[in-house]
């Protein structure tokens, strides 16, 4: 047995004998009410009162639907992210131009005689591509996985009939004149006057065990969705803290354009944020499922008399 069924039992077993109680006070009223009425010559009274006048116990039972728990125990299990920033060296080649001296042209110069004929040339800087190697140091966020396992008792709900049988008394006259006939209106009126106060003690029994056990089972469903609320707070934690440092770490490598790093990095986010919402689905579910539950204990819970 659950510890909600364990305390749905208890409280109405309290219930119970509480209502008993008032019945039976009312009952007692009842009898020293009549107990104090003026009665008719005895003569005549005790003659008649036995034939015309009679008190019967009706059995009056109130009828519970009320939900049986047996409690499963689920678990979700996630590799969750663990970020270690790590300064990394960053190296890559990329295209550059320097002005190198080359021979721009030629020009003849004529020496001695007969005149020789010398092709000379005139220098200047020519630019010239080449390819430059670019190193530097920045942090880049270093992941491991972390297996965690979310573990709670979700509720399988029965709904189960539960019983309560009373006798409260029932007043039948038939016709009957002159003393007997005042003395027996007395009597009824007493015993009009218990029914209609037992009625009412029953309706508000059955309005504090609707109020109050539904407030235990809400309080059940409660808890158990504040625990996964709260594990799915933590797990947001470590994804949102990997996210934040791979979009830091992306920028800083597009302004030095490391473009190959950027394009690794880009995956890896891509990834996290795919398990991230695969995550976040999966409680998200386990989350409607328990409302779908708590929504289809409320509808078919009931107290009737």
């Amino acid at each position: 047995m659950s510890e909600i069924d364990k305390r749905i039992q208890e409280k109405i077993k309290k219930k119970e004998a509480l209502l008993k109680e008032k019945i039976e006070a009312l009952q007692k009223s009842a009898k020293s009410r009549i107990d104090d009425l003026e009665k008719p010559d005895p003569s005549d009274f005790e003659a008649a009162i036995d034939l015309q006048f009679d008190i019967k116990w009706k059995i009056t039972s109130i009828k519970f639907d009320i939900p049986k728990f047996s409690m499963e125990l689920e678990k979700i299990s996630f590799d969750i992210p663990e970020v270690k920033m790590e300064t990394e060296k960053i190296s890559f080649d990329v295209p550059a131009i320097r002005m190198k001296r080359a021979c721009l042209f030629k020009k003849p110069e004529f020496h001695g005689f007969p005149p020789k004929v010398y092709m000379k040339c005139v220098y200047g800087n020519k630019p010239e591509v080449y390819t430059k190697r670019v190193e530097f140091k920045t942090d880049i966020p270093k992941f491991s996985s972390k297996r965690i396992e979310i573990k709670f008792d979700k509720p399988v709900v029965k709904m189960e009939t539960i019983e309560i049988k009373m006798h409260l008394p029932q007043f039948y006259l038939t016709s009957v004149e002159g003393e007997i006939k005042n003395y027996s209106e007395d009597v009824q009126e007493i015993g009009n006057d218990m029914n209609s106060e037992a009625k009412k003690l029953s309706d508000n029994f059955s309005n504090e065990i609707n109020t109050e056990l539904k407030q235990d089972i809400k309080d059940l469903f409660d808890e158990i969705q504040s625990s996964l609320i709260k594990s799915r707070e933590e797990i947001s934690v470590n994804y949102n803290t990997g996210i934040t440092n791979i979009k830091t770490s992306i920028k800083r490598l597009k302004e030095a354009n490391a473009t190959d790093k950027v394009k690794e990095l880009e995956s890896q986010l891509a990834l996290l944020i795919t398990d991230f919402e695969n995550a976040l689905k999966t409680i998200d579910e386990n989350l409607e499922d328990l409302a779908k539950e708590e929504s289809e204990v409320f509808m078919n819970f009931s107290v009737n008399i």
